[in-house]
């Protein structure tokens, strides 16, 4: 049987660069997906290159789109910076 993989994610309180770039610091390391997630949400703030594994992408890219479908169930809110980057950057918009 797989293991479920369990995330606790830092969420960002805006989309400015500092405030992703804080987040990312204090949670850098603890998963490669989110790892990813930040560092493709920084890509297009900031224009930094994200430099994921193929893994880590592909992981990255399901994590963007169940938080895309949890704000569209309406548990987070649509307006949420981290849904909003995480839409941009998995390409969802």
């Amino acid at each position: 049987m797989a293991k479920r993989k369990v995330f606790e994610v830092l969420a960002p309180r805006s989309d400015a660069v500092n405030e992703v770039r804080r987040v990312y610091t204090a949670q850098r390391g603890r998963s490669p997906a989110l790892d990813c997630l930040r560092q493709m949400q920084l890509s297009l703030l900031a224009k930094a290159p994200a430099t994921c594994t193929p893994e880590a992408r592909q992981e990255t890219l399901a994590l963007a789109k169940a938080l895309a479908e949890l704000a569209k169930a309406g548990i987070l809110d649509e307006d949420d910076p981290d849904v909003k980057l995480a839409r941009a950057a998995g390409g969802l918009e």
